[in-house]
């Protein structure tokens, strides 16, 4: 099965159900080498002032077009390997694309991003893309990095070691990308959602079409990646505390205590209240993961939720910390209520997409994540 990031692969088309996809190395621009590594500090808020650092020559425009390859080592010393490469952007959408998405987006969020995209002279940040484990695709790309130099050595905001090496060579590109050709399905958005999905919309449109036809996205192979969780908030002073804890009871067995460890498994969550923190387990087992029986189910039965992609009431933040997290924003926010969900198992992760099934917005937490004004693209 074809598949994207099918970078120069001759394919044959008589027998598939769709078009190949056509798809280049490209020209990016990069920090200076020098300026990453020695202040990385400046490129961490790229995503608001990357026209002022491009304009002080912080960046410069490669020679040439390239595939890119990156190798990131985590805080904690776990390292990811990835390939980034220009994808046609018509190729994302709905649960039969070749590129799928597997959560909702928030439509907010993405009213924000169309307008920063038509202010926007580069694409900062490439969508994260992933698919099931490939060996092959794997040890060449550990085989690169670990027997050359870097071109660039970066340090992200979120304490990631990244090294990036430009692909120009065309016998090496040949070799990527008859790997690439034969990527195992489904293929899908890990983060990028409404940075692709806006995209998507204005490669549709006349006047923005060629802008936005082709965008950066980063393959990593799910192996290399770690999912973590979205903290889920409420704001409802219309409701009192009894009347929640009460219509929850119907789906969970709720228990308040004095010290909570982060849920890890499947069944078992966190709410934090003001200053009371509930273990909560789920009573009756369901097919679905469990966000999406929360978003299904409980948000429509006790908080009258019935689309968290525009509730003004509903927000999520990156777990990260787990618990202590949870309890920062129960002091921000006493009136609110912060569930804590346990990750979504990537098994899990794999059959909702084989199903044609979507997640709700903020199900996920793909780690690690690429970082703004790292691999940029001009529009």
């Amino acid at each position: 099965m074809t598949t994207p990031f099918c970078f120069f692969v001759e394919v044959q088309t008589s027998s598939l159900p769709w078009r190949p996809m056509l798809h280049s190395p490209f020209t990016a621009t990069l920090p200076l080498a020098g300026l990453a590594t020695e202040n990385p500090e400046q490129f961490h808020n790229a995503r608001q002032n990357f026209a002022e650092l491009l304009e002080a020559g912080y960046y410069q425009e490669m020679d040439g077009e390239a595939f890119y390859l990156l190798e990131i080592t985590g805080p904690q010393g776990a390292v990811s390997y990835g390939i980034c490469g220009l994808i046609d952007t018509l190729d994302y959408g709905g649960a039969d694309g070749l590129i799928r998405p597997h959560e909702a987006t928030l439509k907010a969020r993405e009213a924000r991003q169309k307008e920063s995209f038509l202010q926007s002279t580069h694409f900062i940040k490439p969508v994260l893309l992933t698919c099931p484990a490939y060996p092959a695709l794997q040890n060449k790309m550990v085989n690169r990095c670990q027997t050359s130099q870097p071109d660039l050595t970066f340090l992200s905001g979120e304490g990631n070691h990244i090294r990036l090496f430009a692909i120009k060579d065309p016998l090496e590109r040949a070799e990527l990308a008859a790997l690439i050709g034969n990527l195992p399905t489904p293929v899908a958005v890990a983060d990028g959602h409404h940075r692709i999905s806006t995209a998507r919309q204005l490669a549709t449109n006349a006047a923005t079409a060629e802008r936005f036809a082709r965008i950066p996205a980063v393959l990593i192979p799910a192996d290399s990646l770690v999912i973590d969780s979205y903290l889920c908030s409420i704001t409802d002073t219309t409701l009192a505390g009894e009347t929640v804890l009460g219509a929850l009871g119907e789906f969970f067995t709720i228990e308040c205590v004095q010290k909570a460890e982060r849920p890890e498994f499947a069944g078992r969550w966190l709410l934090a209240k003001g200053n009371r923190i509930y273990n909560l387990i789920v009573r009756r087992s369901d097919q679905r993961p469990g966000t999406a029986w929360f978003d299904d189910v409980v948000l429509p039965t006790v908080f009258n939720i019935t689309d968290s992609t525009s509730d003004p009431r509903w927000s999520a933040t990156p777990a990260g910390r787990g618990v202590e997290v949870m309890q920062e924003l129960a002091r921000e926010q006493p009136e609110a209520w912060h569930f804590l969900p346990p990750p979504v198992d990537m098994g899990i992760f794999f059959s909702y997409l084989q199903k044609r099934k979507i997640f709700p917005p903020k199900s996920t937490r793909f780690l690690p994540r690429i970082p703004s004004g790292l691999v940029v693209h001009s529009l």
